[in-house]
């Protein structure tokens, strides 16, 4: 009870501080607030938008988010300080009033120090990317199998045309493009840089003919897809290997595919990794990558900064500016050119993915997942659907091209 006091002294005056100066300033939606002593505060934008709804559960919030920006957001939401019936509504209010916080609240301190410091020693060595890899798909099958499609593939779908509202056909169009971007043929040596658990390996096997040499550095993913190749009667056209990308062999491969790998890379080795494709590919062979990217306007700041997916769901991960992308792949003489932007369709995946995880909810709880986990996992699904309505991320097909 003296600490809640001590807390309700320290944070409340901080509270009357930024709400007041939302009054008149905050340009869309509604804002609801619950505090801790059951009073209801209420601000509302000049122009309609999201109406969101939020519950502070205590004091302690406060100056948590207020030192922390998003990442303290975050944080305070895995630990249940702060509620809300509708998370993704609480976003996209945050998102349309970007000017007001970004002009009252420190995308910093003390959570951002430490944090940046934990972000320096997960660096993706070859010994710290195993780390870092299992950290986040060695979860387990069992987790993903909940709430991914059929196919197992975790990455954006492409939503369009007929494909536009099943998850499975959008993920089998967007293996369709990965393959029409690199310009795979029947007989081409192809190698998968992160092959997750196999979903494209044996789309690309069945549907244009080719032979596969898939990696992954993901002991769980591995056993997955070989036992899944061996299922399908196609481990005859793909060797699956528990390889680091830095270890494969040169010029060997007519074409390169790798889709969403990048974002794990770090940005010691993103040279390393552009420069390995250019080697491991023939004279005239093509790539195709799919990336998440980060705006070019804010890259720079981005990179000064740890938010929460590279603090708890992919520690030592940094997304790329288109810009700093094309400027790797021509450093390392390869011809850069953008095939496809499908954000959209990636927030659709997520919210998918999202919905699945929600009604699976217990399955998962059952394998040992506690609650903050779960909170963490659904701050991480929706907070990235709202990133990519909002143009805050986006994400694209790219043909990289090896001089013949």
């Amino acid at each position: 009870m003296i600490g809640d006091a001590i807390s309700q002294a320290f944070a409340r005056p901080a509270f009357t501080r930024l709400f007041s100066s939302m009054e008149g300033s905050v340009e869309f939606g509604t804002l609801s607030l619950t505090l801790p002593d059951g009073s209801v505060h209420k601000v509302s934008g000049k122009n309609p938008g999201p109406d969101a709804v939020l519950e502070l559960k205590t004091w302690g919030a406060i100056p948590r988010i207020a030192g922390g920006g998003e990442l303290g957001v975050s944080e305070v939401y895995m630990d249940g300080m702060i509620d809300t019936p509708d998370l993704k509504s609480v976003l996209d209010w945050a998102l349309c009033n970007t000017e007001w916080f970004a002009a009252n609240m420190r995308s910093y301190g003390w959570s951002g120090v430490l944090s940046r410091l934990h972000h320096l020693f997960r660096r993706n060595s070859k010994s710290g990317s195993r780390r870092n890899i299992a950290d986040h798909y060695d979860l387990g099958n069992a987790f993903y199998s909940e709430w991914l499609d059929p196919s197992m593939t975790y990455s954006s779908a492409v939503f369009e045309g007929r494909n536009s509202v099943d998850l499975f056909a959008a993920q089998q169009e967007k293996y369709k493009r990965i393959a029409e971007t690199a310009n795979m043929k029947t007989g081409d040596q192809v190698l998968e840089i992160g092959c997750g658990w196999g979903g494209f390996a044996e789309y690309a096997v069945k549907n244009v003919g080719v032979n596969m040499t898939c990696i992954t550095i993901s002991k769980e993913q591995h056993d997955y897809a070989a036992a899944r190749f061996q299922r399908e009667g196609i481990s005859d056209k793909i060797e699956l290997r528990l390889q680091d990308y830095r270890d494969t062999e040169p010029g060997r491969y007519d074409r390169v595919a790798s889709i969403e790998m990048i974002e794990a890379v770090g940005e010691h080795y993103w040279d390393t990794y552009f420069g390995q494709i250019a080697k491991v590919l023939k004279p005239g062979g093509a790539a195709a990558i799919q990336a998440i990217t980060i705006p070019d306007e804010v890259f720079e700041d981005y990179l000064t900064k740890i938010d929460f997916i590279s603090r708890y769901i992919f520690p030592g991960g940094r997304l790329l500016s288109p810009g700093k992308m094309q400027e790797c792949t021509e450093r390392a003489g390869m011809a850069y050119e953008p095939t496809g932007e499908y954000a959209s369709s990636y927030a659709k995946t997520l919210l998918q993915w999202n919905d699945k995880f929600q009604s699976a909810w217990s399955k998962i709880k059952s394998m040992g997942f506690d609650d903050r986990f779960k909170r963490m996992w659904e701050y991480y699904l929706i907070s990235c659907s709202v990133g990519f309505d909002f143009a805050q991320i986006g994400v694209s097909q790219i043909r990289l091209q090896k001089p013949a």
